[in-house]
């Protein structure tokens, strides 16, 4: 959990409707959408009175800015998406912080019940169509501001993973530049996936998967679509949220070690130990560029580190791997394993006085 700024903007209320788009479409503003093949975007029997009111799928990011330039906007950041989502509370979903089961799953209209309504009564952002932002994807985006430097290695296992997924894709020539990625959001608080913007018509299938991360090849899909955002203008009067912004902080106390908050995903050893040297976190009044990994011995004999280093793994230490005996037992012990110094494990990092 951490907190990030924005500047006062305005969203749409839900996502852009077919009966908007058709109409960008209509005054040559915007190109027509094509979904790919074995994409079903038909909208059910018992919906067809209101068939327009769908969300508009099947668009590339290129088709959704258009339309958002073309209504005098744009496609919101990951950031305003985000706050515009959870407000100033940090809730896990657009309505609160508990599951709801009795809402629909997949497509709906959009205006079709008010229970997914966020902080700010923004409909549509925790079910309906997975939504397109502006933000080119960046796998560890979270992390960013608190680092002083890159720590991924160019031959890591994320860079050979995507070679690996860029290749399996079948349809770019050879020597032809990938399509850029964007982020995805939907559904919970954080959630984001990667969406390679391709021509309209174009595969590959969003159930095709990357081994790392979550680079769901989501390019014109039958799953996505899009609502448009504004700048304020000077004239406008700036939003003045009437509640204080949750408390938050970047990390946590656990005993005598101080414990960062953020994880870094898929990094082989010497990654990990490069995620650790290259933070900058501001605690206690200072910024401290002191974190490291834990020792197997620390995560083994503090019980108070057990907990806060919650798995279950495997993560890196300083000596080795380590992952807990039972990995639905938060407070389960730790103990070493034996995995290669180039295996993608997980990396948390912790300092001490």
């Amino acid at each position: 959990l951490r907190l990030a700024e924005v500047e006062s903007f305005y969203i749409d209320v839900h996502e852009v409707t077919r009966a908007d788009y058709e109409g960008c479409v209509r005054d040559g503003l915007c190109t027509p959408v094509r979904c790919p093949q074995d994409a079903d975007a038909s909208v059910p029997e018992r919906f067809a009175s209101v068939a327009d009111s769908f969300p508009q799928v099947c668009v590339s990011h290129a088709q959704a800015q258009a339309f958002c330039k073309a209504r005098g906007g744009r496609l919101p950041t990951e950031r305003e998406w985000e706050y515009a989502a959870r407000g100033v509370d940090g809730r896990w979903f657009p309505w609160g912080f508990e599951v709801n089961d009795e809402l629909p799953q997949g497509l709906v209209p959009v205006s079709l019940t008010r229970v997914d309504q966020s902080y700010f009564g923004v409909l549509g952002m925790g079910i309906g169509a997975m939504e397109w932002v502006a933000d080119v994807y960046d796998e560890d985006a979270g992390l960013r501001e608190y680092l002083a430097a890159e720590f991924r290695d160019p031959n890591g296992p994320v860079a050979a993973a995507r070679r690996r997924h860029r290749a399996g894709l079948k349809l770019l020539p050879s020597g032809t530049r990938e399509p850029d990625r964007f982020v995805v959001k939907y559904g919970r608080a954080a959630h984001r996936r990667s969406g390679l913007d391709l021509p309209p018509g174009s595969g590959p299938r969003a159930t095709a998967r990357g081994d790392l991360e979550p680079w769901s090849n989501i390019g014109p899909s039958n799953l996505v679509g899009f609502r448009c955002a504004a700048d304020r203008s000077r004239q406008d009067v700036a939003l003045r949220v009437p509640a204080s912004s949750t408390v938050a902080s970047s990390t946590r106390m656990a005993g005598a070690y101080e414990v960062f908050g953020g994880v870094a995903d898929a990094v082989n050893h010497a990654e990990a130990r490069a995620f650790c040297a290259a933070l900058r976190v501001p605690t206690g009044g200072q910024t401290r560029d002191d974190f490291r990994l834990p020792t197997r011995k620390e995560l083994a004999s503090s019980s108070v580190l057990v907990t806060a280093f919650a798995g279950p793994g495997p993560f890196w230490a300083a000596d080795g791997a380590v992952q807990q005996r039972d990995a639905y037992a938060p407070e389960s012990e730790w103990e070493a394993v034996e995995i290669p110094s180039s295996a993608p494990l997980a990396a948390r990092c912790i300092r001490s006085e």
